[in-house]
């Protein structure tokens, strides 16, 4: 995972180092806002789902074939599929890259440590 502002092109290529090439399919973009960090990694990946809490966010963002933008409406896991997000997502497994641009900060960490443990390949 990483836990860095992703908004720059600098910063976006090397986080493609992060896996393989041949796992550069699906990106989950955490916190995304208004997307700019989904937008700079989506040029490295397959495809982005970038989500959020914050429906006023979703609003702004950067529309992009290859990003699915998903309100979540609430952020804290607690249920035995991550609060939705392991479905939302496909299945376990099926990440590659988690990235977390600037809402780090509003997690539970512990909590959210969990969903990433079961989605990352």
């Amino acid at each position: 995972m990483l836990w860095r502002d992703l908004s720059t092109p600098r910063i976006c290529s090397p986080s493609s180092r992060f896996s393989p090439p041949a796992h550069h399919h699906i990106t989950w973009d955490v916190g995304t806002g208004n997307g700019q960090a989904a937008i700079g990694v989506v040029e490295h990946y397959e495809s982005v789902v970038a989500m959020d809490v914050s429906a006023e966010q979703l609003r702004h963002v950067v529309p992009h074939p290859m990003v699915r933008y998903l309100h979540t409406p609430d952020a804290t896991p607690r249920d035995d599929d991550g609060g939705g997000l392991v479905t939302a997502l496909g299945s376990e497994g099926c990440v590659d890259l988690v990235t977390v641009a600037k809402a780090a900060h509003w997690f539970d960490l512990p909590v959210f440590y969990c969903v990433p443990g079961r989605l990352l390949r």
